[in-house]
């Protein structure tokens, strides 16, 4: 599987690493994108299937295009891999508009090992094998 992490926080986006990490052989590469225009080009060029996107304020400057708009742009582009949009809790109302514009799931920050691997690969077994290790968290 590859993954592509749209993230404007680097605590996230390094703990985002570590969760594709303990996925195993099951994650073959993870591309970052610099911002949600970033990924909605790369989703298509990378061929990647999955992609976790931010659809809340992307860092400090305004953005040609946002979160929930570069997802329903991917849709429009033809890209059937997995969306997985994230937030922080003051921006999980957006939740509803990521999945009208096409997200096939929904992670809030802060998140457990559990819930990303559940959302990557729900097969209980690989959920079950971490369930004795501490969760990951990551604060807005």
């Amino acid at each position: 599987m590859k993954i592509l992490l749209s993230e404007s926080h680097w605590c996230v986006r390094e703990i985002l690493s570590a969760c594709c990490l303990m996925m195993g052989d099951r994650v073959e590469a993870v591309y970052f994108a610099t911002d949600p225009s970033d990924a909605a080009r790369s989703a298509m060029s990378l061929e990647v299937d999955a992609v976790f996107i931010e659809i809340g304020p992307f860092g400090a400057g305004s953005l040609a295009l946002d979160g929930v708009n570069a997802i329903r742009l991917m849709r429009e582009s033809g890209y059937v891999g997995r969306i997985i949009s994230l937030s922080s809790p003051c921006y999980d109302h957006l939740e509803g508009a990521a999945r009208d514009a096409g997200a096939s799931a929904h992670l809030s920050k802060p998140f457990l090992l559990e819930e990303f691997m559940k959302i990557l690969d729900p097969k209980p077994a690989a959920v079950r094998r971490f369930r004795s290790r501490p969760p990951i968290h990551c604060a807005p």
